[in-house]
């Protein structure tokens, strides 16, 4: 059996980063975030919600 040197082990650990990187692009989502303001009138739609 041939063990692998340098060079196959550089081209192995590059192949497999890029493999991994490639599946978290696709497995990532996007999750939007709200503005700050949009966060403050729902906290005070809430809060009104609950007093009333």
């Amino acid at each position: 059996m041939k063990f692998p040197g340098p060079l196959e082990n550089q081209r192995l650990s590059f192949l497999l980063e890029k493999a991994i990187s490639r599946e978290a692009q696709m497995w990532k989502v996007n999750v939007p975030k709200i503005p700050t303001n949009q966060v403050i009138s729902i906290r005070i739609m809430v809060y009104c919600y609950i007093i009333t």
